[in-house]
Parts: structure tokens; sequence; C-alpha cells
């Protein structure tokens, strides 16, 4: 079994590019070829809810 140490080497000169995929179709914000960091918002896509808020308490005559 090898030894494996609890350090990090970090290289400048290395890119890490990863592929991040959309739930469903959106807008792509960031531009080809622009540096970003992993705090950075690349798209967005508008996402619907199944859940609607009704006054039930108007309907029903009750205070709430």
């Amino acid at each position: 079994m090898g030894l494996f140490t609890h350090t990090t080497i970090v290289n400048p000169l290395v890119s890490i590019r990863r592929k991040r995929l959309l739930p469903k179709a959106g807008e792509v914000i960031i531009g080809v070829g622009q540096n970003v960091s992993p705090m950075h918002v690349l798209a967005r896509t508008p996402l619907t809810s199944q859940y609607f808020v009704l006054p039930i308490t108007g309907m029903l005559g009750v205070e709430a």
C-alpha cells in the first residue's frame, strides 16, 4: 500500500477545463476564451416552479 502525503501542489502552468451543463436550455453569459474563476456565473436558465401561492384565507373567509 502506498503512502500519500497531505500536500497540495499548485502549478500555475496547468489549465483545467471542465464541461458544465445546464439542466435545460438557457443563456451563456461568458465569452469564448474568457478567464473565469470557480465562483463565476457562466450561464443561466429560467426554472419554473410547480407551486402556486393562493390566497386561501380570503377565499375561505378566515383570518390568517
